[in-house]
């Protein structure tokens, strides 16, 4: 393949790069945890139902659930009146 102008053929690579790398600068932003708060288990609670509560917009239920998990050092079996630690993320 020959490239007859440079001119426009670089200017076409330069405009690639940008837009991957702004695609690449969006995609890794992680949202940060703004403050923790202390929670109280009420009795029918699940880390499905308090995730879906407090999760940011930006985060799967799945992934927020898991961060909880890690954080409160549990598992999946929550308990009516024990108190976890939820995380309160910043949206980005």
């Amino acid at each position: 393949m020959k490239i007859y102008d440079w001119r426009k053929f670089t200017t076409f690579l330069a405009i690639v790069m940008l837009i991957i790398l702004v695609c690449l600068s969006q995609c890794s932003k992680k949202a940060e945890v703004k403050e923790v708060q202390d929670y109280t288990v009420q009795s029918g609670e699940t880390l499905w139902t308090i995730g879906t509560e407090f999760r940011p917009t930006n985060m799967s239920i799945q992934e927020y659930i898991y961060n909880l998990q890690e954080y409160n050092n549990i598992g999946s079996v929550i308990y009516p009146n024990q108190v976890l630690k939820i995380l309160i993320y910043e949206e980005v």
